[in-house]
């Protein structure tokens, strides 16, 4: 048994045409589109077999034009914030101390409403100890009196023999416009005071 052909689409459209225009003709009616009709058929049929194209009943189509292309995507900067160096100016005590230690203010900055510090201590002696540090008046160069408090609320650090050890705190001031501070420290050595245990410093600027 051979097997069967597929019937085309356009084969039986022209056929249904071809009977209607036949009729239509038997009838004595004359239509000129309709024959028209069955011709644009049979050119879509030749057409659509030379490109493999399904057919175009509707007619040519407008092109279709590409769109607008999307903007590339905005990579925002990253923001680095640039890190502050001080500049380390020691200041000497101009008066008190003791050749038990040795204690400098480093440097002092603003930070919006606070001016942070730091002294330096060194044990002078052969022997670790402690020290423990009670800030007492702080004057701007505006005249302003303010306290000041050592950071975390620690007052007291451990100092071991010939080492400088840091001694950050913190200065209460929203004075925008100050640049010197004077500040005076009271000092217990292991649990003593000494002489000239309090220190006067005058004059330290303010970054």
């Amino acid at each position: 048994m051979e097997p069967q052909q597929e019937v085309s689409p356009y084969r039986t459209l022209r056929a249904i045409f071809t009977v209607l225009c036949a009729l239509l003709l038997l009838a004595g009616v004359i239509v000129p589109p309709t024959v028209a009709l069955v011709h644009f058929v049979a050119r879509q049929e030749q057409e659509a077999r030379a490109t493999h194209t399904p057919p175009n009943f509707i007619g040519p189509l407008a092109p279709i034009r590409p769109g607008p292309a999307r903007p590339a995507a905005i990579r925002t900067p990253e923001i680095t914030v640039p890190e502050r160096h001080y500049k380390i100016i020691p200041i000497e005590p101009s008066s008190g101390g003791s050749d038990h230690y040795a204690l400098t203010v480093q440097e002092c900055h603003r930070e919006g409403e606070v001016i942070n510090c730091v002294a330096k201590a060194t044990n002078n002696t052969d022997a670790s100890t402690t020290m423990r540090f009670e800030f007492g008046n702080v004057v701007d160069d505006e005249g302003n009196a303010y306290h000041a408090h050592v950071y975390e609320t620690m007052d007291s650090f451990k100092l071991l023999p010939g080492v400088p050890t840091n001694v950050p705190f913190q200065i209460q001031d929203p004075h925008l416009n100050v640049k010197k501070v004077n500040i005076e420290i009271n000092l217990e050595w292991h649990g003593y005071v000494l002489d000239g245990s309090r220190i006067t410093f005058k004059d330290i600027p303010v970054q």
